[in-house]
């Protein structure tokens, strides 16, 4: 998948919705990882970019919570953001009164004369064509990385792409634009070289998918349920080998060694 694919708001047509029903869920973690993991140098701004932000609920939410904090509540928070569709951008507008730069570039052509503080990469790094060389940018371009990686290459969606004659995946590059899988392990290994890792942890779908459905937001059918039961017993008790069975994403905070 290349840049026009976003650039040329492709991406926004084939994915209207921007994921926004899980934005506040997201927010609530990457906030707790912030808050227990960084600490702010005190009277000095705390400058967070985010990239690839969709409608821009994550990070609205996630200033929000950090503003009203102990350790951030006393700090002015700066965010930017860094954007190639200007279909997204204008959402951001909309969403997102704390942004106050917008950038509407992709990465590899963005090179500001600072650092930030912080960075989110929120379900990014999976559309990334050259993802070496995006993990090379954001040791360069940040102190802190909080990125968050889909993990794709699980049984369940083996399961699910081997019964589908091979849509699911096809679906997830074609229309997603996920041009990149991962599983537990590598989606820490990539990053081993330019960060040094602080903290990562396993977010299952389950729960949060259960809690769409019982407040009739989503519609799940009975082969659906039935799975997010079964994901539900095997992370309660295979807590260490769930990551690699059923669906879920991983949270990981960097640190730049650069």
């Amino acid at each position: 998948m290349n840049h026009s694919y976003y650039s040329s708001n492709d991406y926004f047509n084939l994915n209207k919705d921007m994921h926004v029903n899980d934005s506040i869920a997201k927010a609530n973690i990457i906030s707790r990882i912030i808050e227990e993991s960084i600490k702010p140098t005190p009277n000095q701004p705390f400058k967070i970019l985010e990239i690839g932000g969709g409608a821009g609920l994550v990070s609205y939410h996630v200033i929000k919570h950090l503003s009203s904090s102990q350790i951030f509540g006393n700090i002015p928070i700066v965010l930017h953001s860094l954007e190639p569709s200007s279909e997204s951008i204008s959402l951001q507008k909309k969403n997102n009164e704390f942004i106050s730069n917008y950038f509407n570039c992709t990465l590899d052509h963005f090179s500001p004369d600072f650092k930030y503080d912080c960075i989110l990469l929120i379900d990014v790094l999976e559309h990334i064509e050259d993802k070496r060389n995006a993990i090379y940018q954001l040791a360069v371009l940040g102190d802190y990385t909080l990125v968050n990686l889909p993990l794709e290459n699980n049984f369940v969606d083996y399961l699910r792409n081997f019964l589908s004659r091979n849509k699911f995946y096809r679906h997830q590059r074609e229309c997603l634009g996920h041009v990149h899988r991962f599983n537990y392990m590598s989606s820490l290994n990539q990053f081993k070289k330019q960060f040094n890792i602080l903290h990562y942890e396993h977010w299952p779908y389950y729960e949060h998918l259960y809690q769409l459905y019982s407040s009739k937001k989503i519609y799940l059918s009975r082969i659906r349920l039935l799975e997010l039961f079964i994901s539900n017993l095997i992370n309660r008790l295979f807590p260490f080998i769930s990551p690699y069975i059923i669906q879920g994403s991983n949270f990981i905070l960097l640190h730049s060694k650069d």
